[in-house]
């Protein structure tokens, strides 16, 4: 089957230009420029991003659902085709509708699963939602998911489905070695995200006052929007070589990842899936150093890089020592762009998007 004539991109998704909140937003961003280099009549139904209290929030995606749905209603999907990121959990029942609607007036329906609790939501809920969600992975003529480890999960629920890997990817040209190796005597620590006990930032800080007994110049730096509790945690504790420098342009936080050794990533955030920032900070040649919470481990693909207990500060803290010490740090770096380079850039997703949307789906 040809390419389709035309491609709605459903789910959430930042404005180009302005900080995307969250990995869907960013990730959607990034199809969407893909999507139009396949089929340039692209166009995108973002949802909303909703404020106020819950009510409000509840009335802004009701509307945003009814509009879409009357979008979907009462045009014809003849050889076109929706590029649906369902965000599931709450939202289900009415995407389920969403997806329906698809599919009654024709559409080729690609449902992109992003996230790294799907499976995790999904065994701990209720029948209702597992049968609605198993009714929605019925409806796709092509799933996509960003995670490998979902593949013997979702063959189990659609077995045979037409399936492929679609991680979260950054531009081949973020590509950059370490082409000299003149490293300061200590290393230098950087987190990019939102800046919480949830994502790590207390762990880290605690990994660093470990490691600047050994290395009294080690230093760390956490790019992003600050919670309240982290600063107040930062005001009662020893933050000697910590800097906060809140949320910054590409080409800024891309100068510091190039000045860093390591990219602590020690989350315990339930919603973690594939990190665009660890992605990223390997590409630039950071060595990261993650838990094992969502697709963290399997982006990383070294054992020695993942900690089995993010609390342990005592054993991360001697895990960077270790690879600092022995002189691994060079050829890590190397291999995590060239793992980037390999599995997790946007020649390997527009490759995917073309097999996708170029076959029959």
């Amino acid at each position: 089957m040809s390419h389709p004539s035309r491609i709605l991109l459903v789910g959430p998704l930042a404005e180009s230009g302005r900080p995307a909140v969250g990995g869907y937003e960013s990730a959607n961003l990034r199809v969407l420029a893909l999507l139009r280099q396949i089929c340039p009549d692209t166009s995108a139904f973002p949802y909303p991003r909703a404020t106020g209290n819950p009510l409000a929030k509840g009335a802004q995606y009701l509307t945003a659902f009814v509009r879409l749905l009357w979008q979907l209603i009462s045009t014809q999907g003849d050889n076109a085709a929706v590029h649906f990121t369902p965000l599931c959990r709450h939202f289900l029942g009415a995407e389920s509708l969403i997806a329906c609607a698809a599919r009654m007036k024709g559409y080729r329906l690609v449902l992109d699963l992003r996230a790294g609790m799907q499976e995790s939501w999904y065994r701990k809920s209720s029948f209702l939602y597992r049968w609605v969600f198993r009714r929605l992975l019925s409806l796709a003529t092509t799933i996509t998911f960003e995670g490998e480890p979902y593949e013997p999960w979702l063959e189990s629920l659609r077995p045979g489905s037409r399936r492929f890997w679609l991680p979260n990817f950054v531009a081949s040209t973020m590509l950059r070695k370490r082409d000299s190796v003149s490293e300061p005597f200590s290393p230098r620590l950087v987190y990019v995200g939102a800046v919480s006990e949830a994502k790590g930032a207390n762990a880290a800080l605690l990994v660093l006052q470990l490691l600047r007994a050994q290395y009294p110049d080690a230093t760390l730096t956490l790019i992003g929007r600050c919670d309240s509790r982290f600063l107040d945690v930062m005001k009662s504790a020893d933050a000697a070589g910590v800097e906060l420098t809140g949320p910054l342009t590409e080409a800024a936080m891309q100068t510091h990842l190039d000045a860093s050794h390591f990219f602590l990533f020690l989350s315990a955030w339930f919603g973690e899936g594939h990190s665009n920032a660890l992605t990223e900070a390997m590409a630039r040649g950071c060595v990261p150093i993650v838990s094992r919470q969502g697709f963290s481990e399997s982006v990383v693909g070294e054992a020695e890089l993942v900690m089995p207990d993010r609390d342990d500060a005592a054993a991360i803290a001697a895990a960077i020592e270790a690879i600092w010490e022995k002189g691994a740090w060079p050829d890590l770096s190397d291999r995590m762009v060239s793992r980037v380079a390999e599995h997790f850039t946007d020649r390997q997703a527009l490759a995917v998007l073309e097999q996708v949307y170029g076959e029959g789906t």
